[in-house]
């Protein structure tokens, strides 16, 4: 087992934040991950074959599941996703808040 200082920690942190990877608020000892656009992809790719199969949409807990990301990760895929138009909140099957749908083939966001 390796001894790691706070200090080795923060540097290796701010390493990822210079290379966009990460943001870090040490003063509220944050670290939130910076969606990447592979994932970006893989989400909607995900999102668009499971609507057009089942008819379902997607939502935070579903993207954790399928693609492993912790759920505060897969909210902010499905944010970046919703402010660039590729997905679209609705209504859940589950009767529970909101899933996320793609546009219709050939509508806005194709």
């Amino acid at each position: 087992m390796m001894d790691i200082s706070s200090d080795d920690v923060l540097k290796a942190l701010r390493l990822l934040e210079k290379r966009g990877e990460v943001t870090v608020n040490v003063k509220k000892s944050l670290v939130v991950l910076t969606v990447n656009e592979e994932d970006l992809r893989k989400a909607f790719e995900f999102a668009r074959e499971r609507y057009y199969v089942s008819g379902l949409g997607v939502n935070p807990n579903v993207l954790s599941e399928r693609f492993g990301w912790c759920p505060d990760y897969a909210v902010e895929v499905i944010r970046e996703l919703a402010s660039r138009r590729q997905l679209f909140p609705g209504p859940s099957r589950s009767g529970v808040g909101e899933d996320y749908y793609p546009p219709l083939e050939g509508g806005e966001g194709s």
